[in-house]
């Protein structure tokens, strides 16, 4: 009968190795399959930036954006051509004075409407 009992309790500790063993396996495996679908959502996102770079770079080395840079930074024109410099923004508004002071047009918006209308 001891041997019995010796034998039911050497079954039953190596059926919960083998049951905890298995359990930090599965753990494991789940936790590899989250690593992948990270791994592959990189991979995408890295796939559309390297389309995006091979785009910007294909317009890089075009003649349009070469023709641009020119123009832009060397002010240059093509025959029968002429260049309009436009005045800063800030010239643009002869009439900003007329409209209110810098203080008024700190107001929040919904306290200029208070003035326009009820002021």
């Amino acid at each position: 009968m001891k041997l019995q009992w010796g034998v039911r309790l050497i079954i039953l500790i190596l059926a919960g190795l083998f049951i905890l063993s298995l359990g930090r396996n599965l753990v494991r495996l789940w936790r590899a399959g989250d690593r992948l679908e990270q791994a592959e959502e990189k991979v995408q996102a890295l796939r559309e930036e390297n389309w995006q770079l091979k785009k910007e770079q294909q317009f890089l080395g075009s003649r349009l954006f070469f023709e641009q840079q020119v123009r832009d930074k060397l002010n240059m024109v093509k025959p029968g051509e002429a260049v309009v410099l436009l005045p800063p923004a800030a010239s643009l508004r002869p009439d900003q004075e007329e409209e209110g002071t810098q203080e008024e047009l700190d107001l929040p918006v919904w306290r200029q409407w208070w003035q326009l209308f009820w002021e």
